[in-house]
């Protein structure tokens, strides 16, 4: 199981996992309109902030967001400024979000940070924190109350938003103060011990957020290291889902959160969820600040998408990129040239080209098999495929993004998409994903014939491509 760090997670894919139609506004907030008002930390805009000092007086230190609907929330994001690095300590220590259902009500609290150790002093950096809802709302306000300035307040964001939800969770049974919301309570106990939530519907599990205690830094050796969850929809029939034995992941530090994603987003929804701990690392006494859940009322499928921005996918599943943020497309082979066509839902067992922010996203499964897509000569190995110079797979190497030939020693691990190029083709291994729908795979194995006329931006013909835009047969080509 991949484990991460919050610390090192910019973000994680959640496009798909709440609400896509909800959006969130600021709409009030304590020192609106100013140069560096709360206004300023949710317009989308990372070169404004949001700048003062925070107040033990909630009315003088809030921001309120407004959902395009009510909306449950699995969690936040927030982002630096852009000289954290030089104002150290201006990052928000303790903080509140809260819900009601209108804008001048009474807000309930959602999530409570009593010391935060997460956010760094570093610039334009996001971070990412999941916490529960147990209801909808229509606004949510952050209020902070304090930064991590030795004798100051000052605190600086350049953005705050919500990860909307399409469910909840709340307290079913064991140690109610795991799920609380608040990170200054805490789960502690002797092993064996449990804590059982119940969702406001069937849900699919994709990951989980333990968040250290405030005195872990003090009796070291709490941090579970054995821990169970299962999953039932009858809090009688359970079935295993995590068994994590030895863990090390979680240090002796105080509120710091650690985030679980599954391997394998969960193929059956549960109504009910179960964490059992059965040892802490030091063998004794066991504590936690808080635990959350991450998950989606649809069947969804991992996506990694690379620090190159591009992948190969294919699924047993068929998946629907509708409304998220990656851009599939299928690929057609047009003699020198390779034809890029977007789809929208994919079929099952079929390999496309992903593009998108690096990143780790959640495609949602469709209920449609039977969807027809454009001709696609994407191949999809079968882990019996062996590579060979006329065997290509997506790569980033000298000649930058692109299909590259594989070495016949190669093989192919099953799921993997590939092309298949006739070795006696002029062209091969750089697919360009330019301006416009044709793209060009170029010659790396230096077999042009000089059937095509190529021609620098000077208007002279070239032999081969060069590097930057060409001219081939009349089409603009990038290389």
């Amino acid at each position: 199981m991949k484990r991460t760090l919050l610390m090192l997670l910019a973000s994680f894919g959640l496009a798909t996992m709440g609400s896509a139609q909800v959006t969130f506004k600021a709409v009030a907030g304590s020192d609106w309109g100013n140069d560096e008002g709360s206004d300023k930390v949710c317009d989308g805009n990372k070169d404004t902030k949001w700048c003062k000092n925070g107040d033990d007086d909630e009315t003088k230190c809030y921001v309120i967001l407004e959902a395009s609907e009510a909306t449950y929330i699995q969690g936040f994001k927030m982002t630096t400024a852009n000289d954290n690095e030089k104002w150290a300590g201006r990052t928000p220590k303790t903080y509140t979000i809260s819900g009601c259902d209108t804008k001048d009500g009474t807000y309930e609290t959602i999530y409570y940070q009593a010391d935060d150790n997460l956010i760094g002093d570093v610039n334009f950096k996001e971070y990412t924190i999941y916490c529960n809802s147990k209801k909808k709302y229509k606004y949510f306000k952050l209020w902070i109350k304090d930064s991590n300035i030795n004798g100051g307040r000052m605190f600086q964001l350049s953005e705050f938003t919500l990860i909307p939800s399409t469910m909840g969770f709340s307290f079913k049974d064991g140690k109610e103060k795991a799920v609380d919301g608040k990170t200054s309570e805490k789960w502690e106990d002797n092993p064996t011990t449990s804590v059982t939530v119940e969702a406001t519907e069937p849900t699919y599990l994709v990951g989980y957020q333990f968040t250290t205690a405030n005195d872990n830094a003090q009796y070291t050796g709490r941090n579970p290291a054995d821990w169970k969850i299962e999953g039932s929809n009858d809090c009688s029939d359970w079935h295993e889902i995590v068994n994590e034995t030895n863990n090390t992941e979680l240090k002796d530090v105080n509120y710091v959160p650690y985030y679980f994603p599954l391997a394998n987003p969960l193929d059956t929804a549960y109504r009910y969820y179960r964490v059992t701990v059965t040892k802490a690392q030091g063998g004794g006494y066991f504590q936690l600040g808080e635990v959350s859940f991450v998950g989606t009322t649809t069947p969804v499928v991992r996506v990694n998408i690379g620090s190159t921005g591009y992948a190969t996918v294919a699924s047993d599943k068929p998946l629907d990129f509708t409304g998220t943020n990656v851009n599939a497309y299928v690929v057609q082979l047009k003699g020198i040239y390779a034809h890029l066509e977007p789809v929208s839902v994919v079929p099952a067992n079929t390999a496309v080209v992903v593009q998108a922010t690096s990143d780790n996203y959640l495609i949602p499964v469709s209920d449609n098999d039977q969807t027809e897509i454009p001709q696609n000569d994407l191949k999809v190995s079968d882990g019996n495929v062996q590579g060979g110079s006329s065997i290509f797979v997506l790569g980033n190497k000298s000649k930058g993004i692109g299909f590259y030939p594989t070495a016949e020693t190669l093989s192919l691990p099953r799921g993997k998409g590939y092309l298949e190029i006739d070795a006696t083709a002029e062209v091969q291994a750089f697919l360009s994903f330019g301006e416009g729908t044709e793209t060009s795979i170029a010659d790396t194995m230096s077999k042009t014939t000089g059937v095509a006329d190529i021609y620098n931006l000077s208007g002279q013909r070239v032999s081969r491509m060069q590097k930057g835009v060409n001219i081939v047969n009349g089409k603009k080509i990038i290389y």
